[in-house]
């Protein structure tokens, strides 16, 4: 049996709770023991660190919430609180389970990297196919919204986009800097000159930066977006989705900071060629022919650099920009590079405009994820919509 000195977790509606960051080691241990077929964390992100004395690291605190969800549907927990207590059914639910799971699986070694044109990489999640599915929105209904005028009283629905999909974690280091890269590989994939590159939201602060080297502290919660993206486009296609980590750091795009500022082209290829070796292929990689960049929120600013770092290459065919207008902040203006797509609650600011998807908030209201939060529902559950009508795929249109 597991011993606590306190509880761990992060108690909705906050509250003060021990988080000794030895228990949360303990806790950390038994989830990622634990597959995601009983709650559990094996295979599904990388193991955390625990947070300092009082504050429960987010992946950890993400991890509890989930497993007690689980237990909640399947009416074994009557509630999910967030926190692991000293005594109590969460505790023993997970003490029990890591035991029948036997023990942990070694931690990913630190060594081991393999050298690439540009770049050595390493892989650091288990290599299996991960099967789930992701909110989204029903690709039928969002498409009435693409052509003017919208039918009157169109309204948006909730879905879910499923498949399987190889969720890939990279650690890099490109003249001597660490970057880290999330891949999903759709189940099926079989080639490699076409792929999808997403930004995240530029949320990400110096604080954060601190921990960047080891993908520890928030970093494991923004890794969602692999699984999410990923569902999404498994649901339309077998086409990779990239989804590169970006530091708050990565503003000034240079090489010290930006992966892609230096030999863009040459380091997207050596991605690609990571997961080529890494899922077993062999003989010469291949190598990217069409591109696709789509970016949520601030993330429309990373769009922007790494369409300019990649303008000489020809490999751009097409961008979405997903809610980026709603923003207070003002962006930069993108390029206008192959077929462009603005997903936004705002309406157009000169009229009707070809490539802008206009959405807005009561076109929403019968979707139940991320209820009241327009900006929220477009960043992570519109790609599975823009996927059916994007130009990105084999054979190419």
């Amino acid at each position: 049996m597991t011993e606590l000195s306190g509880p761990v977790g992060k108690r909705a509606g906050g509250g003060l709770i021990t988080n000794a960051p030895a228990d949360q080691g303990k806790v950390i241990d038994l989830l990622w023991r634990i597959g995601p077929e009983d709650g559990g964390m094996r295979g599904v992100t990388l193991k955390p660190g625990p947070g300092p004395r009082g504050k429960c690291d987010t992946g950890l605190a993400n991890a509890i919430a989930a497993f007690q969800a689980f237990w909640v549907a399947k009416h074994e927990f009557k509630a999910a609180d967030g926190v692991v207590s000293k005594i109590g059914k969460t505790l023993d639910k997970l003490d029990a389970l890591a035991a029948a799971a036997g023990p942990a699986p070694p931690s990913p070694s630190n060594t081991g990297f393999t050298d690439l044109k540009v770049l050595r990489f390493q892989q650091l999640m288990p290599v299996a196919l991960v099967r789930g599915s992701a909110p989204a929105i029903e690709p039928a209904s969002a498409i009435r919204f693409a052509f003017l005028p919208v039918p009157k009283g169109s309204m948006l629905r909730e879905t879910r986009a499923a498949g399987q999909i190889f969720d890939l974690l990279f650690k890099i280091e490109k003249d001597g800097v660490t970057f880290w890269v999330g891949v999903a590989v759709p189940a099926g994939t079989t080639k490699f000159t076409r792929a999808y590159i997403y930004f995240h939201p530029s949320t990400i602060t110096s604080i954060d930066d601190a921990h960047y080297a080891n993908f520890s502290g928030r970093w494991p919660d923004v890794q969602r977006f692999v699984f999410m993206m990923g569902m999404q486009m498994a649901a339309v296609r077998a086409i990779p989705v990239i989804v590169p980590f970006m530091t708050n750091a990565s503003r000034t795009n240079k090489p010290q900071t930006n992966l892609f500022a230096d030999r863009a082209k040459d380091t997207l290829n050596d991605i690609l060629a990571a997961v080529q070796t890494t899922l077993g292929q062999t003989g010469k990689p291949e190598t990217l022919e069409h591109l696709g960049v789509a970016s949520f929120s601030s993330g429309v600013d990373r769009l922007v650099d790494f369409g300019l770092n990649l303008a000489a290459d020809n490999l751009i065919r097409e961008q979405i920009d997903l809610d980026s207008p709603f923003q207070k902040n003002k962006v930069k203006v993108k390029q206008n590079i192959g077929a462009t797509w603005t997903v936004t609650q705002k309406p157009p600011p000169h009229g009707p405009t070809l490539g802008w998807l206009h959405l807005p908030p009561p076109a929403f209201a019968n979707v139940q994820f991320h209820k009241n939060d327009t900006h929220g529902q477009i960043g992570f559950m519109m790609f599975h919509a823009m996927m059916v009508m994007s130009v990105i795929r084999h054979p190419p249109l």
